[in-house]
């Protein structure tokens, strides 16, 4: 089990109390400074971090308080910075990330119906963060609501990060989204990078067998397939999404709730 999912665990413990406080969502301001204390005393995976987004004001208002281990800069420093942080810690060659987060989110969510909003995932794998002393380390984040407006559009959403910098060798980044039965991907690189989702049904089906430590002339008799057909589609799984190998990416799918 991944850091990010020990994380998610602890935090889904509180929800039940977060809907009785907060039945109808925000009654006032007052919320931002009741989530914090909340989210404060939640212990954490040392390789995690979470953050509190406030939508109205477009703003960060909470980091966990071991963010400064992991990436060098105090917290209050951030929480001043707003979204200011993007462009600190983000690496310049990833600035793209911002934008394409935002054009894409948007898309997605105009899909789904209003009443399913509040069951949006969004994951983000391979963005570029520097840390205070120059460090450049590659993240994954998972992003979910935690509390909608009256009009079903999300108010507040939480983020948990973890670096997975050994689980990535490319220099890309991808994005994915997932409502109940819809996905879309975008994958930051050369050529096609929008998808119905991360991986192809024949993609998936061959790592599910490669995690279970199938060799690819196991893959290929199970599936019908040539030798050389099932290499050639795990040497594009990896060339597309920029992990450093085929357990590398099985790791990251269980993560982005793939596998």
């Amino acid at each position: 089990m991944s850091s990010i999912s020990i994380a998610e665990q602890q935090l889904n413990k509180f929800l039940p109390t977060l809907r009785e406080l907060y039945p109808e969502g925000r009654r006032d301001d007052a919320i931002l400074k009741e989530l914090a204390a909340i989210y404060e005393n939640i212990v954490l995976p040392n390789d995690v971090f979470i953050g509190l987004f406030d939508y109205r004001t477009a703003s960060y208002f909470f980091w966990s308080k071991n963010i400064e281990k992991l990436i060098g800069y105090k917290r209050d420093s951030l929480l001043k910075w707003g979204t200011l942080i993007s462009f600190k810690a983000i690496h310049y060659t990833h600035y793209s990330h911002l934008f394409n987060e935002y054009k894409y989110k948007k898309r997605f969510r105009n899909q789904v119906p209003a009443s399913d909003r509040k069951h949006i995932h969004a994951y983000s794998c391979g963005l570029k963060l520097v840390d205070k002393s120059g460090q450049t380390k590659r993240a994954f984040a998972k992003t979910k609501p935690l509390l909608l407006d009256d009009k079903n559009s999300l108010d507040i959403h939480i983020e948990f990060w973890e670096d997975v910098s050994p689980l990535i060798k490319g220099n890309q980044y991808w994005l994915r989204w997932v409502c109940n039965d819809q996905t879309f991907a975008y994958i930051h690189h050369k050529g096609k990078n929008e998808f119905k989702d991360l991986l192809s049904r024949r993609e998936l089906e061959i790592l599910q067998l490669a995690e279970k430590t199938k060799s690819s002339t196991e893959i290929a008799e199970k599936l019908e397939l040539s030798k050389m057909t099932v290499e050639t589609h795990r040497k594009n799984m990896l060339k597309k999404t920029g992990a450093s190998n085929i357990a590398a990416l099985a790791q990251l799918c269980k993560m982005a709730n793939i596998l």
